[in-house]
């Protein structure tokens, strides 16, 4: 009778001891399921928060428009003109409307010895009058609009512009307009066949090409460029003014088309460095015999 008694307590005992063991398995695996879906979740929460983060990063910030009263304006026929900025922000972002009514220009001398870095055009504007950034030595990034007409003279002297995009809307710049500055790279709208006396001069081109629809070079156009070594005139251009490229001291390489049937007068002592590269039998290669400059012929 204790024997069997024993047995059953035995038994029982061991039924427990699985039981306990059971569970505790049991209790192991749902910690070690609930740690993984921890980590899981926690993951992914990380993988939303970054991919959030690196789409907030990613989207350009929204320029801020200006308010009207950072400029003082003139009325033009019922049209405005910007004559002078008062606002503190350094980044400008003109607005098309103040007081109701389109703004069309920026004055002459606007915004000069000005502490700007930055300009965005609005849509509305037509003209850009000269000297109207002069010596804004801060200045490294002007937006121009589409729809802009006219580019006065000496609208960037001294100031830190590298990159120009002109509007194919343009239809007039003034001599010198772009002169002066730290231009590496400028567009030549299909707008423009003639570059002025003085365009692009002193400014920081490495190298520069003349497009085909552009037809005059006109005097000094892209003088005193000092850092430019190459220069390409595309087949098409037919006249090449005076003294275009005087004072380009590294200057190397100018490339002149069978197009060109006028030269104006090139000073061989400025440019005896450079060595011309014509067509055979072009009118290019007829006057640098005649000159006697240094060329060779493609």
């Amino acid at each position: 009778m204790k024997r069997n008694t024993l047995k059953r307590m035995g038994i029982s005992v061991c039924m427990g001891v699985m039981a306990m063991t059971m569970l505790t398995a049991c209790g192991e695996e749902n910690a070690a399921t609930g740690k993984a879906s921890t980590v899981s979740d926690t993951a992914s929460t990380v993988a939303e928060a970054s991919t959030t983060e690196s789409a907030e990063e990613s989207a350009a910030p929204v320029a801020k428009v200006n308010s009207e009263s950072d400029f003082r304006v003139d009325d033009e026929d019922g049209k405005i003109v910007i004559i002078g900025y008062e606002g503190e922000s350094m980044d400008v972002v003109i607005p098309s409307t103040i007081d109701g009514k389109e703004v069309v220009a920026i004055g002459k001398n606007a915004f000069t010895n000005g502490d700007i870095t930055s300009l965005v055009c609005p849509d509305t504007l037509k003209e850009i009058r000269e000297e109207a950034f002069v010596n804004c030595t801060e200045l490294t990034n002007l937006q121009l609009n589409e729809g802009l007409e006219l580019i006065g003279k000496h609208i960037i002297v001294n100031t830190g512009v590298e990159k120009l995009v002109l509007p194919e809307s343009i239809t007039t710049i003034s001599d010198s307009a772009l002169a002066g500055a730290k231009l590496t790279e400028v567009n030549i709208p299909l707008s423009i066949t003639e570059l002025p006396a003085g365009m692009l001069a002193v400014n920081d081109f490495k190298t520069f090409t003349v497009p085909s629809h552009v037809k005059t070079i006109s005097d000094q156009a892209i003088e005193e460029c000092g850092e430019m070594e190459s220069l390409i005139i595309e087949e098409g251009v037919e006249i090449i003014g005076e003294k275009v490229f005087n004072n380009c001291d590294v200057l190397k390489s100018v490339v002149i088309p069978a197009s060109v049937t006028e030269i104006g007068y090139i000073n061989k002592r400025t440019t005896d460095h450079i060595e011309f590269t014509v067509v055979a039998g072009s009118y290019a290669e007829q006057y640098m015999q005649e000159k006697g400059y240094n060329y060779v012929t493609q």
